[in-house]
């Protein structure tokens, strides 16, 4: 009977995770829209990339050009502006998001299964982690790389056991398409294969100490894994030789710092409230939970039949190396400062290589069920709260987009936002990924030289704009008035022309403001511009007269 409960529960338990994996899909399918930080700007540019390549938007190519430099972030931004070739851009997003939570836990369960066979409840985990802050933050390429970091390990492990011209290519493009999504995920993919490599290593005690008995193998492998990385290392080398990509940035408070990691912090994605904080904390007490388990299962059998020799089933070079790993990345989030939201980042990758030590650990039957049963609780518990948060964020874009139906088309846009609510910050990207192909002069992604569109100073004076963090609050009148065009708004020409900006979307109470710089721009609307669509959270307003 119990070897049939086993075989029942081996047949059937893969459909349980495919189960528990689209239900996380749940938010993402539901509304229209899956509205992140910075997710509405790599929306727009991806739009503005199929425009300057296919399209014959004049206005858009004037504005923007392609970075020709092999700068990272490239890869959600290519799949998205090549999905918009035959899909609407909020079809290309979420066929891009559905990659990224589909592959990601299936070849992290891949990878984890080809060493660790009996931890299959153990690899649910990765449901929950797979909706860190990061995502939600908008980090869309760096997620990306976690799916492609978790495709490459896995095709390294299997694969890669003996040179030949078919493996070094394909281990090449998947380690070229790390690069072209983020950096620092391509470095840490290249110590995920170094570690894998040492798991692969397979010793036997002789009279001299320990001997490889797969040398060769090791060998091949890391011939493969050298050639392979060539490529990388020089696009690497030459990125970080030309391009400054890190801005200054202050170290947090060790109490910051603790509380990050004692709240679990890459799973408060919406809310660092005390509701959300209670579930992590269960979280983290199971993890404390499977810890102190092991820890007392090896004292337990420190010695065994009174010899002085550990139990060969509770230490193993696979845990130690996982372990080591995830202490490095801990190690670096309190050490380095928050630049470029390193901390963030840091944070996500020290839970990754720990979750993944944990699996890597030996654990009795009911306790691989207690963990399943956790994963349930804690994976229904934030798909809930997940999908009541895009349900209001979803229909803010809804009337973005409706919104910007009512602007002509081949139309520039200057958008000002007042809104409190952080996900507003970059939403106004989404007036420029419909039919009406709107050019939005809010772009933080042309700045940043590390981003594959950037601003074009040949045709229009945007130097101005390539700026880190620049507000159109702030320049609108110091940059946006000019003298040979007064009364609205303008963007001057290289030649001194100006080019009267026919339409300004107000995101947020503008008029509950009362300081000299918002008073300026209410008198501008005013005066040149009429209010031609109005929502709870934002107005739109169309240039009186264009002569």
């Amino acid at each position: 009977m119990k070897l049939l409960c086993k075989d029942w529960f081996n047949r059937y338990e893969p459909y349980l995770f495919w189960i528990l994996l689209l239900a996380g899909t749940i938010p993402l399918l539901a509304f229209r829209h899956f509205v992140t930080l910075d997710g509405p700007a790599h929306v727009y540019n991806a739009q503005l990339i199929k425009e300057i390549w296919f399209g014959g938007q004049s206005l858009i190519s004037d504005l923007f050009r392609v970075n020709d430099f092999p700068v990272p972030n490239w890869s959600g931004h290519l799949m998205m502006a090549l999905l918009n070739l035959v899909l609407p851009g909020y079809l290309s997003e979420k066929a891009l998001l559905l990659f990224y939570f589909i592959l990601t836990p299936l070849f992290y369960r891949k990878f984890m299964l080809q060493f660790y066979p009996e931890n299959k409840l153990l690899t649910y985990f990765m449901l929950i982690f797979v909706h860190h802050h990061n995502l939600y933050f908008g980090f869309w390429n760096m997620s990306i790389g976690l799916t492609f970091l978790f495709i490459t390990a896995y095709y390294y492990a299997k694969y890669g056991n003996r040179i030949s011209l078919p493996h070094v290519v394909v281990l090449m493009l998947l380690l070229v398409a790390l690069y072209f999504s983020h950096v620092l995920m391509l470095l840490v993919t290249l110590l995920f294969l170094a570690a894998t490599l040492v798991l692969l290593v397979q010793t036997e005690k002789t009279a001299r100490g320990l001997k490889i008995v797969n040398l060769h193998e090791i060998r091949q492998r890391f011939v493969i894994l050298f050639l392979a990385a060539i490529p990388v290392l020089i696009l690497s080398g030459i990125y970080f030789l030309n391009i400054d990509s890190v801005e200054k940035g202050t170290r947090m408070t060790t109490g910051e710092l603790l509380r990050y990691l004692t709240t679990v912090r890459p799973l408060l994605t919406f809310c660092f409230c005390d509701s959300w904080i209670r579930i992590t904390h269960i979280l983290l007490a199971f993890f404390g939970f499977l810890i102190m388990g092991n820890l007392y299962l090896f004292l337990m059998s420190r010695y065994r039949k009174g010899q002085n020799e550990l139990h060969p089933g509770f230490v193993s070079k696979q845990s130690v190396v996982w372990l080591a790993i995830s202490v490095v990345f801990l190690a670096l989030f309190f050490i380095i400062p928050n630049s470029i939201l390193m901390t963030e980042r840091l944070i996500v990758l020290f839970y990754l290589f720990f979750v993944i030590w944990l699996g890597s650990l030996k654990y009795p039957k009911p306790v691989r069920m207690f963990a399943l049963v956790v994963v349930l609780f804690v994976h229904g518990f934030f798909i809930s709260r997940h999908y009541q948060s895009f349900y209001h964020l979803s229909k803010d874009v809804d009337k973005i987009v409706k919104a910007s139906e009512k602007i002509d088309c081949n139309s520039m846009v200057l958008t000002l936002n007042y809104s409190d609510n952080w996900l507003h910050s970059h939403i106004s990207g989404y007036l420029g990924v419909g039919k009406n192909q709107v050019t939005v002069l809010e772009n933080y992604e042309a700045a940043l030289k590390w981003f594959p569109v950037q601003w074009r100073t040949d045709v229009y004076q945007t130097n101005r704009l390539i700026a880190w963090g620049v507000d159109n609050k702030q320049i609108a009148l110091d940059f946006y008035l000019n003298d040979a065009a007064p009364g609205c708004f303008s963007l001057l020409r290289t030649n001194g022309e100006p080019e009267r900006i026919p339409y300004v979307f107000v995101m947020g109470d503008i008029e509950q403001k009362s300081d000299s710089l918002t008073l300026g721009i209410k008198k501008i609307l005013e005066q040149s511009y009429a209010e031609v669509g109005h929502d709870n959270f934002f107005r739109l307003f169309e240039i009186k007269s264009r002569n």
